[in-house]
């Protein structure tokens, strides 16, 4: 078998190419909030891009129907928020006040360390339902009775 002499050359450009994308990639690490927040901004605007021009072919300034928009979609989040949030913690805590008496009614054929497991997650149960209340009575305060 004949031995080949190999010859790796790397260039200076190479390597100035090599520092120069390791650094673009450090400074994107270092600025990813910020990169993070124009994506979500280019998203959002191109979302709402088609609603706008839709108001421009009525003669409605750019300004003005991107503000209504916006207020559009704050609403319609507003109201999803209103209509399930107060039904989503009434029916948690509804079961979380049951759960202790279904799984009083399970039968395992676990050994007693299953039994202690589920036990000390039903006694958990009850620190959880005191957290839910509590979370319903702030958001009530917060919102002035209004949820």
């Amino acid at each position: 078998m004949t031995s080949k002499d190999v010859n790796i050359t790397i260039s200076f450009g190479t390597i100035v190419k090599s520092v120069l994308f390791v650094l673009l990639v450090w400074f994107l690490f270092v600025l990813k909030s910020v990169v993070l927040i124009v994506l979500t901004a280019i998203v959002i605007a191109s979302a709402i891009e088609p609603a706008v021009r839709w108001f421009s072919r009525y003669r409605i300034s750019r300004v003005f129907s991107v503000l209504f928009v916006y207020a559009i979609l704050i609403l319609a989040f507003s109201l999803l928020f209103y209509a399930f949030v107060p039904i989503l913690l009434e029916e948690t805590s509804a079961l979380l006040s049951i759960l202790p008496t279904y799984t009083s009614t399970l039968s395992l054929t676990t050994p007693a360390d299953g039994v202690q497991v589920i036990q000390q997650g039903v006694n958990g149960s009850a620190y959880l339902q005191s957290v839910i209340d509590e979370f319903r009575n702030t958001l009530s305060t917060t919102s002035g009775g209004f949820i």
